[in-house]
């Protein structure tokens, strides 16, 4: 018979066994519950059904894992035949019955000794309760400072990682309470824990969602985007109400026809929103932000729920406005329960003042911010969240933040038309909620596509720069917009041709004068070239040049003058 000395053989022999259902299935040696005759017939006698019934209502007090545990005595045990449950109510004194038998079980696995008339005296649970002390005891008197904020155990229910303080200490309440009849209070329970996280093996942080993410019918492949049986080796901590019908990659017809509603003759900026509804499954940042404008009834309230309620669940989403962010705590409301980062933050009827500066952080995939919580140890984590916002107007203040950084970050998505109460679909909201498993399917197919691009980040449409360019236009300093459009009515791609850099040059500064416009930071040759070949870039041209006479040469380019611009127009 295995005496336990130290917690970690207590939790090797008795605690991991019924904590892990692996475990509590692989036991092959069970210790003699010395039951009496009357005892052992009891239990013998009982019909499979009735036995099988009053398990169920077991685990509702003392949960599935200890029941577990039962039914592995039970079985090979004492080779009792066990049956799936009914929903047929079982008697109080079978209950009762069982949970005597269940508390001997813990007995034998604990190798607690039963006195006469199997019973315990007080003073054998307060050896019992002093024993345990002591041997938490030896593991918590140590130098080293352990936190038990991020330790985790894996929940078989859920299928995901969960903290363990939510989890194990209950279950030793029940134990030691309700089974054992000792007396538990706060300070033990948390020693207990702490003894734990110091045996534990060590895990990064980091490489949870990593791989995987949990969906309604298994766990998502981050890299396949196919669905896969859940695993404790996945290291997922989020699990999504969806349930992807991988067989559909058609839009469904609700979603059609919000989408039709305000962008029915914009295809690519159609395509930005199912792309940018793709990327919200993503345990990441994919390098943007986005916000949604009009000036009301136009729509960006049902997305926004429909992605709550029906795609990643409301506990994965956060409600935090962004003039929030520069508060102590803010940042922390983007935590969840188990303080790791929601998936997403979906504010709907935004203020207009925006902290545009770590709305950029936010949006870096590779950023690590360090967020205060009140009453707790800081934590650090990568911000693996998108942001969307919702607005009615775009006289926002953004605390000079119209740099390009913010910029390229920023991706504004207008909303042109204005719903009348006449015109507005009731039903639309529950209809593309109710046709999420299906969209889903789609959504997993639009990721698929763009990790063969290389990227999660969506594209923008034509309509979406143009929005963009304006708004950052009338706050005067807008890092791209002269250069930008200089290109867009002057520069051409076209295989046969070439232009030079100083054609290229004379035309830019033709087109300030003629616009009477200021040059602003582009006066410098090195800014105008290295912002040329950005945009270039951005067009599908590989801005690369050749020298000929120290004059660099671009091929598949053509530059217009004022004069042949004009010319062009008249034909």
């Amino acid at each position: 018979m295995i005496k336990t000395q130290t917690l970690q053989s207590d939790i090797e022999h008795f605690v991991s066994p019924v904590l892990s259902q692996d475990k509590i299935l692989a036991i092959q040696k069970f210790e003699n519950l010395h039951l009496s005759e009357q005892q052992l017939g009891f239990i013998t006698n009982l019909a499979a059904q009735e036995l099988s019934n009053g398990l169920v209502q077991l685990s509702e007090t003392y949960g599935p894992k200890l029941v577990l545990l039962l039914k592995r005595y039970l079985s090979q045990g004492l080779n009792v035949e066990l049956v799936d449950a009914n929903e047929q109510v079982v008697s109080n004194e079978l209950v009762a019955q069982l949970r005597l038998f269940l508390q001997k079980v813990v007995y034998a696995q604990l190798c607690i000794p039963i006195q006469k008339n199997n019973r315990r005296s007080i003073a054998d649970g307060s050896k019992i309760a002093f024993g345990i002390r002591s041997i938490v005891q030896v593991v918590v008197d140590t130098n080293q400072t352990v936190s038990t904020d991020n330790a985790r155990i894996y929940c078989e229910n859920t299928g995901l990682y969960e903290p363990l303080e939510q989890h194990f200490g209950s279950f030793w309440t029940v134990l030691m309470t309700r089974i054992l009849g000792i007396h538990i209070n706060q300070n033990i329970e948390n020693e207990i824990l702490t003894s734990l996280v110091r045996i534990a093996e060590r895990f990064d942080f980091r490489r949870f969602n990593r791989n995987f993410v949990g969906v309604g019918n298994g766990d998502l492949d981050l890299d396949s985007f196919e669905i896969v049986a859940s695993s404790a080796s996945h290291f997922i901590t989020y699990r999504l109400p969806v349930s992807p019908n991988q067989k559909n990659i058609n839009i469904t017809p609700a979603w059609q026809q919000w989408l039709n509603t305000q962008w029915g003759d914009d295809a690519e900026t159609q395509i930005f929103l199912l792309e940018w509804t793709a990327v919200q499954i993503l345990p990441q940042s994919v390098g943007q932000f986005v916000l949604f404008y009009n000036d009301g009834s136009g729509g960006k309230t049902v997305w926004m729920n429909v992605v709550r309620n029906g795609l990643l669940g409301p506990e994965n989403v956060a409600t935090v406005t962004a003039d929030k962010f520069r508060h102590n705590f803010g940042p922390s409301m983007l935590l969840r329960s188990d303080y790791t980062m929601k998936l997403a933050n979906l504010v709907d009827e935004s203020p207009n003042d925006f902290d545009m500066s770590f709305l950029k952080k936010v949006a870096d995939p590779s950023s690590y911010l360090t967020i205060d919580i009140k009453n707790r140890q800081s934590i650090t984590c990568s911000l693996a969240i998108k942001m969307t916002f919702a607005t009615n107007s775009l006289d926002l203040r953004i605390g000079g933040e119209s740099n390009y950084g913010t910029f390229r970050k920023l991706a504004l998505v207008y909303f042109p038309k204005r719903i009348l109460p006449s015109e507005q679909d009731s039903t639309i909201e529950q209809r593309m909620i109710g046709e999420m498993d299906d969209m889903a399917g789609l959504l997993l197919h639009i990721l698929r596509k763009m990790r063969d691009r290389k990227s999660f980040q969506p594209i923008e449409s034509a309509s979406m720069l143009t929005w963009k360019n304006d708004f950052f236009n009338k706050y005067g300093n807008s890092p791209m917009s002269i250069v930008s459009e200089f290109i867009d009515e002057r520069v051409t791609i076209d295989a046969g041709k070439l232009a030079n850099s100083r054609q290229i040059k004379a035309c830019f500064d033709e087109y300030i004068q003629v616009n009477n416009l200021e040059k602003g930071k582009f006066h410098s040759d090195q800014l105008f070239w290295k912002e040329f070949k950005r945009v270039m870039r951005e067009k599908g041209y590989n801005p690369v040049s050749r020298k000929s006479n120290s004059i660099r040469i671009y091929d598949g380019l053509s530059v217009l003058t004022t004069e042949e611009l004009n010319a062009s127009v008249n034909e």
